[in-house]
């Protein structure tokens, strides 16, 4: 019963290990696909998944860093999906710097966003970040 005991608990310790270690490979495989990819649509929207990853870490200057990248590609281009994303992400990272009034700045311009382009998802996830802003108060 104790080996059964002992290799259960060397197995837990190395999945747990290796979850956070593929963490960051993923990330960083997302960077590469985006600097692989022409489309600047593929390359904010992998911006928006590493951004996740980051914030999950508390890796806020990646994250920030990466959130100003988004912005610079979609102010050129009108790029609304872009937008949205960006003001979105960007909200999420003043809740890690408890700067309350920036992050509801940055969830009302994203969700005038989703509104303008009608995209219920976008709009319903914006309205849970800021559900959760009063909730926190």
């Amino acid at each position: 019963m104790r080996t059964i005991y002992k290799y259960f608990l060397l197995l837990f310790f190395s999945l747990t290990s290796n979850a956070l270690l593929s963490q960051q490979y993923n990330a960083d495989s997302i960077l590469a696909i985006s600097k692989l990819s022409k489309n600047d649509s593929v390359k904010v929207q992998k911006y928006h998944e590493a951004v996740s990853l980051y914030l999950n870490e508390n890796d806020l200057f990646k994250a920030d860093s990466l959130v100003e990248l988004m912005l610079k590609i979609c102010e050129g281009q009108g790029n609304q999906r872009g937008n949205m994303l960006y003001f979105n992400d960007k909200g999420y990272l003043f809740n890690f710097k408890a700067i309350i009034l920036n992050r509801l700045k940055y969830y009302l311009k994203s969700l005038k966003l989703a509104e303008e382009k009608k995209q219920v998802n976008f709009i319903s996830s914006v309205y849970n970040n800021l559900g959760i802003i009063f909730y926190n108060q």
